[in-house]
């Protein structure tokens, strides 16, 4: 997973840094589902947008279920790396 950050500058002229975490889903069908992760600034709840102009078949209950198993995943793999962080500071390495 990468982490892309770009800064975009108000009205107000205050820079907002925005982080984007691209993702690919890949269905049962081998049927492949681009999108990206972005943390609202403001908010800081984690959005997602699905890049695909090919999900027009899905229901919205799909896409929901889609998006909470992105999200659920992606906070999974957060925990797992703050955990890692966390045990790499208490027992560095001699």
């Amino acid at each position: 997973m990468k982490l892309k950050k770009i800064t975009v500058e108000n009205k107000n002229k205050f820079a907002i840094e925005i982080t984007f975490i691209p993702f690919t889903v890949i269905l049962e069908n081998d049927r492949k589902i681009f999108g990206t992760i972005y943390e609202s600034p403001l908010s800081k709840k984690q959005e997602i947008l699905i890049l695909n102009e090919t999900i027009c078949d899905l229901t919205d209950e799909d896409l929901n279920k889609l998006k909470e198993a992105v999200l659920k995943e992606y906070h999974n793999l957060l925990a797992t790396t703050e955990q890692r962080q966390e045990e790499n500071t208490n027992n560095p390495e001699k």
